[in-house]
């Protein structure tokens, strides 16, 4: 006999009509296991500061859909009809009633929705202190502390517990040609688009290929005051705990990759 405790969780989603776009993001989001452990043990309710707001109703149905993924073991299969229920009610004229059509969509528009939705019914404005520097000619402490500020600004008035779970954070550094002068910008990130092509198609290969440094011409150096052209790289410096990554759909002239 199979053992109930390793199949445990292992449970499919019924398709509804065209809606295994929204089954795969949704087995993709609860495959995390922090934020499903967070969300089983009731935690994730106690961050809701408005129950009546759409994000607070969409939490909720998540919630209700994943306890009983959770509760079964395999062979088996959950009928999502108050999940669509709830989707029904809380995209209808907004630009997302297009998820009420029966027709085939997008899985990662869909999965960006859900963690929005889920992002900003727990999120809450927080207080960060950052502790004083060691040394303050270091430069390798200067910029982790511009690292640190910029992860402070950017979630310190929308703090969630997924925000440690799903979101990174990506160092841009411009260097312009004209008089070398770098500055530095720092972007946060909750998923990264890669595509297959020529040499290595591992997710590090891919990776590196996409974040490959950008000429850009004509550009404004706020240094030298003219106007230049600079190289823009892009690295990765924190990565969340739990990455999505997205294959990318479209080629650059609009027609659709085939995986």
């Amino acid at each position: 006999m199979a053992d109930v405790k390793q199949d445990k969780g292992v449970v499919g989603i019924a398709n509804v009509g065209n809606t295994c776009y929204a089954n795969a993001a949704i087995q993709l989001f609860r495959h995390c296991p922090e934020w499903s452990s967070f969300c089983l043990q009731g935690l994730a309710e106690k961050e809701v500061s408005d129950p009546s707001s759409n994000p607070a109703k969409v939490l909720k149905g998540y919630l209700d859909i994943i306890k009983p993924l959770w509760a079964g073991a395999k062979p088996a299969y959950i009928q999502p009809g108050g999940f669509w229920q709830m989707i029904q009610e809380v995209v209808t004229g907004t630009i997302y009633d297009d998820f009420l059509r029966r027709i085939p969509h997008d899985a990662h528009e869909f999965l960006t929705w859900l963690l929005d939705q889920q992002f900003m019914a727990t999120q809450k404005e927080r207080n960060f202190t950052m502790s004083e520097p060691k040394n303050v000619n270091d430069p390798q402490e200067t910029m982790a502390r511009e690292a640190v500020k910029s992860w402070i600004d950017s979630f310190k008035k929308t703090y969630s517990p997924l925000t440690d779970l799903c979101f990174g954070l990506m160092r841009v550094t411009s260097t312009c040609k004209g008089c070398s002068n770098q500055t530095r910008s720092w972007e946060t990130f909750n998923m990264l688009k890669v595509q297959p092509g020529e040499g290595d198609n591992t997710l590090q290969g891919m990776l590196r290929r996409e974040m490959q440094d950008e000429t850009i011409e004509d550009f404004q150096c706020e240094n030298c005051k003219n106007r230049c052209t600079i190289t823009r790289s892009q690295s990765i410096w924190r990565l969340p705990r739990n990455l999505f990554v997205v294959l990318k759909r479209f080629n650059a002239n609009g027609s659709k990759r085939n995986y």
